[in-house]
C-alpha cells in the first residue's frame, strides 16, 4: 500500500464510480482516519442515487451503508 499510495489515492479521489468511494473509505479506515472515511461513505451513498448503472449503484450503496453503520 505504501509503495503505491500516491497513485492509488489519486485514483480514489476521481470519484467517478461508486466503487471509488468504498475503496477510498477502506483506505482511510486502514490509516486510522475513521472520521474521513465516514464523510467519504456519506458522499458515496448520495452519489449512488444518481449513478446510471442502477444495479451496481444499489449494491455499492448497500455496502457503504453497512460500512458506515459499523464505523
Amino acid at each position: 500500500i505504501t509503495a503505491n499510495k500516491d497513485r492509488a489515492v489519486s485514483l480514489f479521489e476521481l470519484q467517478s464510480r461508486p466503487q471509488s468511494f468504498r475503496i477510498h473509505a477502506n483506505y482511510r479506515v486502514y490509516n486510522g482516519e475513521k472520521d474521513w472515511a465516514k464523510l467519504i461513505l456519506q458522499s458515496g451513498i448520495k452519489f449512488c442515487d444518481g449513478y446510471v448503472i442502477k444495479g451496481i449503484a444499489k449494491e455499492e450503496q448497500t455496502y457503504m451503508i453497512s460500512m458506515l453503520e459499523n464505523l
